[in-house]
């Protein structure tokens, strides 16, 4: 597996307890191959059918919310005017 490096500080930090195992979402195959660690320690794997990369285990619905409540003040990149 490769662990892909970090592009900069605004990495998120993942509630282990809020993650969900996923299907393929293009084709519904259970079976899946790991091949990435991202920098936020999400796994992304291929499809075993249809070789489509996606992330699984992945955040729920209430941690994406949660992520994107705060996205501007905890990971947007700050402009500087």
């Amino acid at each position: 597996m490769i662990l892909l490096e970090k592009y900069d500080h605004r990495i998120p930090t993942w509630d282990s307890a809020k993650l969900i195992n996923r299907s393929c979402p293009f084709c519904g195959c259970i079976e899946y191959k790991n091949v990435y660690i991202r920098p936020d320690q999400l796994s992304v794997v291929l499809c075993n059918s249809c070789n489509t990369h996606y992330v699984s285990p992945a955040p729920n619905e209430q941690a994406l919310d949660d992520f994107y409540k705060s996205y501007y003040g905890n990971h947007a990149k700050k402009l500087e005017i």
